[in-house]
């Protein structure tokens, strides 16, 4: 990777070469629809960001978490982020004293937006899709005790973003 950031042209094809089959079944395994246009999206973003590789980790966990980022942003595209609220008032539209903490679905649409992806997509997956820890888990690859964290911490950060646009 360093020598395709300099300049090297067919470093940069056996880079890819090599990796791209990886990332093609990554698609087809998460989004079989749209595999081949997320695989030239991610190829460009890495053919783009070639020169600011630092190599703290390897190449293939860099495609690949760039594959991630490129999955989520795409269906957020596609699906929207709308969230069915009203499923989720408990947890998040009231603070503590029962207080209400959002003005319109507007604001919690807008708050969601501000959230990381990885912590907006377990809202969406959670309250949109209304899917279990476990199926959300296996969808994202990570355990079901880190969804039930990002959830929590999701939670928090977008109940903290409703009260400062309130206040």
């Amino acid at each position: 990777m360093q020598r395709w950031g300099r300049g090297d042209r067919v470093a940069g094809q056996q880079l890819i070469s090599r990796h791209e089959p990886e990332l093609r079944r990554f698609f087809r395994a998460q989004q079989p629809s749209d595999a081949d246009d997320l695989t030239q999206e991610t190829l460009l973003a890495i053919m783009e960001a070639r020169d600011r590789f630092r190599g703290e980790a390897s190449f293939r966990t860099y495609l690949l978490r760039i594959a991630r980022y490129k999955l989520w942003s795409h269906r957020r595209r596609r699906q929207g982020l709308h969230v069915v609220w009203e499923d989720a008032e408990d947890a998040l539209l009231f603070d503590e004293k029962g207080d209400d903490c959002a003005a319109s679905d507007d604001g919690l649409q807008e708050a969601l937006k501000r959230l990381p992806p990885m912590l907006s997509r377990v809202i969406v997956l959670s309250f949109e899709k209304k899917l279990s820890r476990d199926v959300i888990a296996s969808e994202l690859g990570i355990p079901p005790g880190t969804v039930a964290s990002r959830l929590r911490t999701a939670k928090t950060r977008l109940k903290a973003l409703l009260l400062a646009g309130n206040g």
